[in-house]
């Protein structure tokens, strides 16, 4: 990546420490929220508030999909949060962001999903496209959405194909 290198990203809620995959993001200027977010807007979700149906941002990545009515799905997502001192020649741009009444759940094994002391309020990006400039002719890419479930078919078919449209979107950006 730190010579131009191409990524697509795709990470679980786990309890378990991935130092080093948050060191990656972390050179980029993401982190993973702790938790797993939980949409307060009923608007902004399906079935239960951790069917997070995120908006969808106008780029170059999901133009198409904005245009054409798609939604996305994706479940069991973490938010992603930008840090605060970025390197000048890193951008992040959001591609799929929570309304501002999610938050993240902090303790998944406390019993309730409403929102208790020490989770963490949003809104959160559920995924982004970060790019970098290398040298004059290089330019890395990362794509990264905070849950692989939004891979899952029948994930994609509750969305009429919206999320395979976004995962070839966002393969296309990178190639």
């Amino acid at each position: 990546l730190e010579n131009g290198g191409k990524a697509m990203i795709f990470s679980d809620y786990t309890e378990e420490s991935m130092t080093n995959f948050d060191a990656v993001l972390a050179n980029y200027g993401v982190e993973r929220t702790e938790g797993i977010v939980i949409e307060g807007d009923s608007q902004h979700y399906a079935q239960m508030p951790y069917y997070l149906v995120p908006t969808i941002n106008s780029t170059d990545i999901t133009s198409d999909l904005v245009s054409s009515g798609y939604y996305i799905l994706m479940p069991y997502a973490q938010g992603i949060q930008k840090s605060e001192d970025v390197r000048d020649t890193v951008t992040i741009e959001s591609l799929l962001t929570t309304s501002d009444s999610a938050y993240s759940k902090t303790d998944v094994n406390s019993g309730t999903l409403s929102k208790e002391d020490g989770d963490v309020d949003g809104p959160f990006d559920l995924g982004v496209s970060i790019t970098e400039t290398v040298d004059t002719d290089k330019e890395t890419h990362i794509i990264y959405y905070s849950t692989s479930n939004l891979l899952q078919s029948q994930v994609n078919q509750m969305v009429s194909g919206g999320n395979e449209k976004l995962v070839m979107a966002s393969l296309s950006a990178l190639v």
